[in-house]
């Protein structure tokens, strides 16, 4: 322990040999208590200790050295001028003034000649005693450093020393840490203890963090190193996920971690490495000295330091929270094991320049440090996210593992690709963001596609950089692997997964109800390059919904439905278009998921989305044959013509499945000529203001044959063409009809084949919706404003009616004196109208008020009384007074009341 020297002990007697070359050493000698009480030390316990001792003998003299380091809690400034190193064998070197000497910082004090490096403001200084031999004995000696005023400050015996008598706690018994040759030297890791426990023998790191290095690779030559601790002061750039002020390097200790705590973090490493140069991964890439170095520190706020950073240099920054937690260090091992895959990812990126340039670089990082921690751990994914939030949740909400589904509508791949401006918190929180969704898409492949896949793409080199670079090294992988899939098709089935995975934990951007009430809903957005918005409506199970999206021409988007029936099976359904698109959902749901993404481009864009609740006139998929209200005309009557048999027996195209209506000419035969019709039954379209028509088909063209739609208002007496084909043509049409349709009773609509005699193909239609808006009117507007008053004077009324679709209206006022407002100008629905009246007698009064929408729909009246007494100029203001408490209080003395009012 370090002690003041206080007492006289007589130690000649045990160091006769000892011949004194420098006056001063029989002070140190004459004056060595070693019952000496650790609180009279001026230097308090661990502040500052010998961290290192090299000594090669003669044969290398110059290099021999030795390290103490700074560790001072308070962030002093340390003077060491005049302090002095003595090996008690007749010798004291004393020390020159460093300056910015404090917390963290190496001091080295080389045997050899050379120049001083007396500034430690980059961490560490180096002092030349300019000897001619060297002050340490080969095997062993005893080594002490002392303040000017001769304080012990740290005493260290190593070798079994070579008869000095032990100071500052060390025991007689403990012969201290051995050098077994002279390319090691002796370190300390963890604190100082006054005795050899934590000292271990590696290669030297002069003024340097102390290091533990093995062998991992014996075929290869591979070594790693752990470096343990770190140099003041510490720059944080570039590192790590973590906000910067939870750090401070070392708590409670001097030199970072322990013998045990190094050897747990080697065997983390030995697993690693085994098991992805196993797979086949590949192996990290090292350091200029073809070495990979993890450099190891602790923090003051556990678990702050699962955090890292790998570098293409081959090193690895790892900082930890408490190894002696279980939970932090499955969180510390997923952190190390992350960042050295890194490693394996940039040795691997070929000759194609940035390590941005490797496929999924965050993400496959993620993942195979998690299922490394899991597998090392054994540990079920559920188990380790639980883990995971447990320890995190002392950090803060940001570095929760289902954050990134409180904001999913982000760019996929934006917040790991680009630079991280540490140590901007945001930054931090937004790669740490990535990390969590990245490894939930490699998580989802392997669901889908198995490990090996994972492997393909992790083995993939790209050529260009950036987000096409990814995408075109997955695609190549999947190429290479003989699938079909390619990189969209993965993305936009882990959106969906996401949802089927975490619905209850994804924000939605929009959750409301289509019902009686609310018929429409108007949205307006914005979709980040890659980003994914989710967003709920619920319907009514006897209506279509129409879905009429509105982007950026040119953009790519894609749109799934995922559609819930009343007994809570799921159907889902996915579009990919450019610019705009209208999707129509059948009658039959009573919830739709809308997930909405943007397909690639630099900038999010905004986009329009109408979601509106329409009646279904016709709903027909004829998976129960043809209804017996529906019309053909076969037109040489010989049985060639629409039927749902089939008879060619044709694949389903299209859209159309299980049963459809087909129309045969290669089935018919090249003798008969098919001029065939197929007809709905009527429908009555006198009420609605708008009319749709929705159809699957596959026309199969063919030579001179065509097909074509019409639309009769008059029950088939004439006909007006609305499409027209003469050419091959497959999926859902959509054909606006209001003008053909909207206010007539007797609707039909007809397909007509005509194969002009000749030996065509055929057309096959499915899953026909006739639908559209049937106009309610506006509600009966609510009418306020004042009911009693004086006549002759003008008072303000408001109106207010809403119409059910949203239709601005229009007012129509009776005043209930004669007078009338006619029709207002429209106003929006739902907003007041106000305006005023003058009753020019006195009397009572209803005022009547009705709306009407756009439409010409009017709404029931609303009324209101209102009172007018006569305007008497004999009136007294006694008389004003009884005359307004008794209008207050209409049972209390009406024949007084009515006195007053004649």
């Amino acid at each position: 322990m370090k002690a003041k020297i206080i007492g006289i002990f007589v130690c000649m007697l045990l160091m006769t040999s000892v011949v004194p070359v420098v006056s001063d050493i029989n002070f140190i000698k004459n004056n060595i208590d070693k019952t000496m009480d650790e609180n009279n030390a001026v230097i308090s316990e661990d502040e500052i200790f010998i961290s290192e001792i090299y000594y090669a003998g003669s044969a290398d003299f110059e290099n021999d050295f030795v390290e103490f380091q700074i560790w001072d809690d308070n962030s002093q400034t340390i003077d060491i001028t005049d302090w002095y190193i003595t090996t008690y064998d007749g010798d004291i070197e004393y020390l020159p003034y460093v300056t910015g000497l404090e917390q963290f910082d190496y001091v080295a004090i080389r045997m050899g000649t050379g120049t001083d490096d007396l500034d430690a403001s980059d961490g560490s200084a180096t002092i030349f005693l300019d000897r001619t031999d060297s002050m340490l004995d080969v095997p062993g000696d005893e080594v002490g450093l002392y303040t000017e005023n001769d304080e012990l400050v740290d005493f260290v015996r190593y070798g079994g020393g070579n008869g000095d008598p032990v100071l500052g706690g060390w025991s007689n018994s403990d012969s201290g840490a051995f050098s077994p040759d002279t390319t090691l030297s002796i370190q300390m890791h963890d604190y100082d203890r006054d005795d050899s426990s934590n000292w271990l023998c590696a290669p030297p790191t002069e003024a340097e963090p102390n290091v533990v290095e093995w062998l991992m690779d014996l075929d290869k030559g591979l070594y790693y190193q752990i470096h343990n601790g770190n140099n003041h002061p510490v720059n944080l750039s570039g590192y790590p996920a973590v906000p910067p002020d939870l750090f401070r390097i070392f708590d409670e200790t001097a030199s970072g971690l322990s013998p045990a705590e190094i050897n747990t973090i080697r065997e983390w490493l030995n697993h690693t490495y085994d098991l992805m140069n196993d797979s086949g991964l590949g192996t990290p890439q090292t350091a200029t000295d073809g070495k990979v170095h993890v450099h190891i520190n602790e923090t003051n706020r556990a678990p702050s330091g699962v955090a890292g950073s790998g570098t293409k240099a081959g090193h690895i920054w790892v900082w930890l929270g408490d190894l002696s937690n279980r939970n932090e260090s499955i969180m510390a091992k997923e952190s190390i094991e992350h960042e050295q895959v890194h490693l394996v990812q940039y040795n691997n990126r070929g000759d194609y320049g940035d390590y941005e340039k490797w496929s999924d670089l965050e993400g496959m990082a993620e993942y195979w440090g998690t299922e490394i921690t899991m597998d090392n751990f054994d540990l079920t994914f559920d188990e380790y996210l639980e883990i995971h939030d447990e320890v995190y949740s002392r950090v803060g909400s940001g570095y929760r593992w289902n954050r990134f589904l409180e904001n999913p509508d982000r760019n996929f791949f934006d917040d790991w690709l680009k630079p991280k401006d540490w140590p901007s918190g945001q930054e931090a929180l937004d790669h740490y963001w990535a990390n969590h969704m990245l490894l939930r898409y490699i998580r989802y492949i392997l669901g889908e596609l198995g490990e090996e896949k994972i492997k393909h793409i992790f083995r993939v080199r790209n050529a260009t950089s950036g987000i096409e670079g990814i995408i075109d090294a997955i695609n190549k992988a999947f190429e290479e692997e003989g699938l079909s899939d390619r990189f969209i098709d993965i993305f936009i089935n882990w959106t969906i997964w996401l949802w089927e995975t975490y619905g209850l934990k994804i924000t939605l951007v929009l959750d409301e109800t289509l019902d009686g009430s609310v018929e429409r809903i108007l949205e307006n957005g914005k979709l980040n390059p890659w980003g994914t918005d989710y967003e709920r409506v619920n319907v009514s199970e006897n209506n279509i919904t129409k879905i009429n999206f509105t982007g950026q021409n040119f953009k790519d988007y894609a749109i799934t439905l995922v559609k819930k029936k009343k007994d809570g099976t799921f159907e889902n359904e996915t579009h990919r278009f450019s610019g705009s698109k209208v999707i129509v959902v059948p009658a039959g749901y009573v919830e739709i998921i809308i997930i909405k993404r943007q397909l690639g481009c630099s900038f999010e864009w905004d986009y329009t989305i109408n979601i509106t609740s329409m009646v279904p006139f016709i709903i027909e998929d004829f998976e129960f044959g043809l209804p017996s209200d529906w019309i053909i005309f076969d037109y040489l009557e010989d049985g060639y013509t629409w039927t749902d048999e089939n008879p060619g027996e044709r694949s389903p195209e299209g859209g159309c499945y299980g049963k459809f209506m087909i129309c045969d000419s290669d089935w018919a035969g090249f003798e008969n000529y098919l001029l065939e019709e197929l007809w709905t039954p009527s429908i009555d379209c006198s009420e609605a203001t708008s009319v749709y028509l929705d159809f699957s088909q596959y026309y199969s063209h063919l030579a001179e044959d065509y097909a074509y739609v019409d639309v009769s208002n008059d029950g088939g007496s004439t006909w007006i063409p609305v499409v027209s084909y003469y050419t091959c043509i497959m999926g859902k049409e959509s054909i606006d009809i209001s003008d053909e349709a909207v206010g007539f009773s007797d609707v039909r609509i007809r397909w007509v084949y005509d194969d002009k005699g000749m030996w065509a193909w055929y057309w096959m239609v499915d899953n026909i919706m006739v639908y559209g808006n049937i106009n309610d009117p506006p509600n009966a507007p609510i009418i306020d404003g004042p009911t009693s008053g004086t006549a002759g004077t003008s008072y303000t009324y408001t109106f207010i009616s809403s119409d059910p679709e949203g239709d601005q209206v229009s007012y129509y006022i009776e005043w209930g004196d004669g007078d009338i407002t006619d029709w207002t100008g429209f106003q929006p629905s739902g907003e007041p109208y106000s305006t005023s009246h003058v009753w020019s007698e006195q009397g009572a009064y209803i005022i009547k008020g009705k709306a009407m929408d756009t439409n010409g729909e009017e709404s029931d009246w609303g009324t209101l009384t209102v009172t007018m007494p006569r305007n008497r100029a004999t009136n007294t203001p006694f008389l004003n007074f009884l005359h307004n408490f008794l209008t207050g209080h209409p049972t209390l003395f009406p024949t007084l009341r009515r006195l007053l009012e004649l």
